[in-house]
């Protein structure tokens, strides 16, 4: 018989930051026995370490994976696939096994953002790259999807053999909890950094860097200087989460990490690229305006280059972005780039964080609630012993 026991398939560092956005307390709570499965030593040579106590399995190599007793699939209800695009064989034996044992597994379609309507393609020269993608796609299609997480009406899927979980976005869970210190007292401007210069999605997805750091930062420094020095107001960076700065790297600019929510909420306005934050910044009804350089728009990387997707960012919310590499900064009228078009932010809304069905809940809460509801079908008449998570009859 199955346990009330779910896992966590990642390739991240399971930090204070991940531990929160995955929603591990949230099974626990529900009263699930949680573990997590980090395979970032296997997949990306990371150190695979954890900061939390959650009784996980760091799958390091194969030798690890064979040395698995099928005592740890066999209990296991479901699983949360954080590694479809993963090609590595590891992963997929891992995922055999789970598939043998009858595992549900559960996928996510979460943080869409407006996809460029023109996409030219990049022509990668690493083929071996291109046909293990290709690999990838179509070994994943073997294992069956029980439930499939969506955020907005841009996410739900076709119609298939699996269930559709109406959810929402990550950081609306952010945006529910509503009170957040204010960061600043003084009114200022926040430019939301994305670490285009050293973003390690350039090894993963082996692109080019095309951005010169120094041409990059001073760029971005002299528009919020030239933004805020119209309005008299103070620039401030929210820094990426996985982003690393020498204090002086925006020309002195302050710079503030771990508070998007809070910069965001309480900011005239927002200046950014084609950053998923923007989400928070429709949710609070602020002000966008969207910058790019000449380096920034041959920048291939999910997919697009970054002029077609900041492009296709800013025509969705009504906005025209800027080339900074290509006006006098102080001649914008900044005041022209503020304006907001409610309609459009609300359709954004709908379209991209969450649907109109959905319940204003914490997302692991929503997803938890329905795995709780589809355990008690499976097994009617037992009872769950809570320090293993076993079901008993």
């Amino acid at each position: 018989m199955k346990k009330k026991k779910i896992v966590y398939l990642i390739d991240q560092e399971m930090n204070d930051w991940n531990y929160e956005r995955l929603g591990v307390s949230s099974w626990s709570e529900h009263g699930w026995v949680v573990e997590v499965w980090n395979f970032q030593e296997l997949i990306h040579r990371g150190n695979g370490k954890t900061s939390k106590d959650l009784s996980g399995l760091n799958i390091i190599n194969i030798k690890s994976i064979l040395n698995m007793n099928h005592e740890n699939f066999k209990g296991i209800y479901c699983y949360i696939d954080f590694l479809s695009a993963s090609n590595s064989i590891n992963v997929f034996l891992i995922k055999l096994l789970l598939n043998y044992h009858k595992s549900k597994r559960i996928t996510l379609k979460l943080g869409s953002i407006p996809i460029p309507k023109s996409n030219k393609y990049f022509i990668s020269k690493n083929y071996l790259d291109k046909i293990k993608r290709k690999i990838s796609f179509y070994l994943d299609l073997l294992f069956r999807v029980s439930y499939i997480v969506v955020g907005g009406n841009f996410s739900l899927p076709k119609k298939g053999n699996y269930e559709t979980i109406k959810a929402h976005n990550f950081d609306y869970d952010l945006f529910l909890r509503g009170n957040c210190e204010k960061p600043l007292e003084e009114k200022y401007v926040v430019f939301l950094d994305q670490n285009y210069c050293y973003h390690f999605e350039y090894e993963y997805q082996n692109v080019p860097k095309i951005l010169n750091p120094n041409n990059y930062f001073t760029s971005i420094g002299n528009a919020l200087i030239a933004a805020s020095r119209y309005y008299n107001i103070t620039p401030v960076v929210a820094m990426h989460p996985r982003a690393s700065y020498e204090s002086d790297i925006f020309g002195g600019i302050k710079m503030i990490k771990g508070k998007s929510l809070s910069l965001i909420k309480n900011a005239k306005f927002i200046i950014a690229h084609d950053s998923t934050s923007i989400q928070m910044a429709v949710l609070y009804k602020k002000p966008i305006i969207f910058v790019t350089t000449n380096e920034l728009n041959q920048t291939y990387m999910d997919s697009s280059y970054k002029k077609d997707a900041i492009q296709n960012f800013a025509e969705e919310l009504g906005c025209i972005p800027i080339n900074l590499d290509s006006v006098n900064l102080d001649k914008i009228n900044w005041e022209s780039y503020l304006n907001i078009n409610e309609k459009l932010y609300t359709r954004y809304i709908r379209n991209y964080i969450k649907t109109a069905e959905s319940p204003n809940l914490k997302l692991w809460d929503i997803v938890a609630s329905k795995i709780d509801v589809d355990l008690k079908r499976d097994y009617p008449n037992t009872r769950c012993d809570n320090s293993t998570g076993q079901l008993i009859k």
